[in-house]
């Protein structure tokens, strides 16, 4: 659900950006975390943890320093082991 994703701080002005996320139930196997250009290449990608319990808040650090300044979208996909996935979107904004 789109209320339980969030980035911090954005726009990114400091050397790293906190991509925050809860997950909705215990059936999580997996949550990867991807981070693109507004022209698709792809430039990060995580492996984002399943350890909080449900409703509690998982976290992904991004290092920024490397990058420049721009628009960025992060994908966050949580796989199920129902074998479904769900699929969230979020824009962030990087000033140097």
């Amino acid at each position: 659900p789109e209320n339980l994703c969030y980035l911090f701080p954005n726009p990114v002005r400091g050397p790293r950006a906190n991509l925050t996320y809860q997950l909705g139930g215990s059936d999580v196997q997996r949550v990867t975390v991807e981070v693109f250009t507004v022209s698709g290449e792809r430039v990060a990608n995580f492996e984002g943890p399943t350890d909080a319990a449900a409703g509690l808040a998982n976290q992904v650090t991004w290092d920024v320093d490397s990058y420049a300044s721009g628009v960025y979208l992060v994908l966050i996909k949580v796989y199920t082991s129902s074998g479904s996935t769900v699929k969230t979107i979020r824009k962030m904004a990087v000033i140097k």
